[in-house]
């Protein structure tokens, strides 16, 4: 599965394969960074430009599969507007779920 970022007007550009995006999460659980640890909690961040410079800044110039990927979050971050969402595109029916919860 690939996981992309979107913004409130929809595909901003492609992130990670599962596999990556996993590494990328294990590395944001290690970072103090108040906005990324938003992020990775909400998997979204109202401040997506602030967002890119945390991101860059804990990633700096070292080598390494999360610090490539979090440098590409950055890069997709700074091209959304008012909102970076971290998503695979799959939406469930409200409904669906209400029922899921109570059937």
């Amino acid at each position: 599965m690939t996981y992309f970022v979107a913004d409130a007007d929809g595909f901003v550009g492609d992130l990670a394969s599962g596999g990556g995006l996993h590494v990328l999460y294990r590395w944001m659980e290690r970072q103090l960074e108040p906005l990324i640890r938003e992020l990775l909690e909400k998997g979204s961040t109202s401040r997506p430009g602030e967002t890119a410079e945390a991101l860059e800044r804990a990633a700096g110039n070292r080598k390494g599969e999360a610090q490539d990927s979090a440098r590409r979050l950055a890069r997709l971050l700074r091209r959304c507007e008012e909102i970076g969402i971290i998503t695979d595109g799959v939406v469930e029916d409200a409904d669906d779920e209400a029922e899921e919860a109570h059937p």
